[in-house]
């Protein structure tokens, strides 16, 4: 799967904001995603720094989070799911406070 560049709301405008969907209205993922307000932690920048977020959405292949504050997330971070599992993800897209994330490894 070919990296998406980081994405920020001052570069969106109409339906194109939304990450989830291609031009045509259609989902680019095939993972069922469940939807969830799990409260959780980011860790990035080599796991030296951490953001308190929450799980929006969840699917086998990766999550939408919101977090709790502005971050300079790293394009590579960890993430603790509620199974106290860690997985390491790509951050895929940016919108503001939200942030797409793909599992890796």
């Amino acid at each position: 799967m070919q990296a998406e560049p980081l994405r920020h709301a001052a570069d969106q405008s109409g339906p194109a904001a939304e990450p989830d969907a291609l031009p045509d209205g259609s989902e680019r993922r095939t993972e069922v995603r469940t939807a969830t307000r799990v409260s959780t932690v980011i860790f990035y920048d080599r796991r030296n720094r951490s953001v308190a977020c929450a799980i929006r959405n969840i699917s086998a292949g990766g999550a939408r989070v919101d977090l709790s504050e502005p971050a300079e997330l790293s394009p590579t971070v960890q993430i603790r799911l509620s199974s106290g599992v860690m997985m390491n993800a790509l951050v895929r897209w940016r919108i503001g406070l939200q942030a797409g994330l793909e599992f890796i490894g």
